[in-house]
């Protein structure tokens, strides 16, 4: 993959989520969010899907690939890290399941890679393992897969997860399909997707609209990606989308505005 297509191909990773000033005067850095406030935002929200059917809902892997006109080498030669928490113990048959209904490469040891670092299971947090990481291989079916699943949901744990990943080698973007509401100490916690500048890192924006900012999507080194409201034309292409009135995002109270 060349530069210009990989630019291209780490900005449009942000797909997989369809399916954001600080004055230490006034802040108690000692408060960490704490485990029970992170949560998976589940970013797939099917409209009446028909009850009881066993016929896929929603648009293919192809239609999504077309409509965004995702480069045809799909991303081959490098490797996206999903982090989530928790293990899912079904996420290999859950892969080879959607690799075979769309025909896309199945999962084998060299493209796809778990990273267990823990044995608690959520089933809350399964489901969105296996939609991440079957979203990824949608968009970008040549690209190695590797699922860091840290041990829980605690800041520790989801960072420690962050850090393992991006620290293997061809890792050019990461997927965190969760959060928490913004708190004091995450102006500290920037420098895991800070100090790693080659990385592309990608973070949902939430589920409760302009009511709530979310970290890790609020940090100024992350792509916060909200939901859409996408409909496609018979070719597939494009006729029109727009927001999702639920997506999160406002201005942080926390983090500074870019330059």
């Amino acid at each position: 993959m060349n530069g210009k297509h990989a630019a291209k191909f780490r900005l449009l990773l942000a797909c997989t989520l369809l399916v954001v000033s600080f004055f230490a005067s006034s802040v108690n850095f000692s408060v960490e969010a704490s485990s029970d406030a992170w949560i998976v935002y589940t970013p797939l929200h099917i409209i009446n899907p028909l009850a009881g059917s066993t016929t896929p809902q929603g648009y293919s892997p192809n239609q999504i690939r077309t409509a965004y006109n995702l480069p045809s080498s799909g991303g081959a030669g490098t490797t996206i890290a999903v982090i989530i928490a928790y293990h899912c113990p079904t996420i290999w048959n859950d892969l080879t399941m959607f690799s075979k209904q769309f025909n896309l490469p199945l999962p084998t040891n060299s493209n796809f890679i778990v990273h267990q670092m823990g044995t608690l299971t959520n089933p809350q947090w399964a489901k969105e393992a296996a939609l991440d990481v079957e979203w990824v291989h949608a968009i970008a079916p040549n690209a190695t897969i590797q699922l860091v699943e840290a041990k829980d949901n605690s800041p520790s744990s989801l960072y420690g997860a962050i850090d393992y990943a991006t620290n293997q080698p061809d890792v050019v973007a990461v997927s965190m399909s969760w959060g928490t509401a913004e708190y004091a100490l995450e102006v500290n916690r920037d420098k895991h997707f800070r100090d790693k500048p080659d990385i592309t890192f990608f973070a949902s924006s939430g589920d409760n609209g302009s009511l709530e900012t979310s970290y890790p999507a609020s940090s100024p080194y992350v792509v916060s990606v909200g939901g859409t409201n996408l409909v496609l034309n018979p070719n597939n292409s494009v006729r029109s989308e727009t927001a999702w009135s639920k997506s999160g995002g406002g201005i942080s109270p926390y983090e500074s505005i870019p330059d």
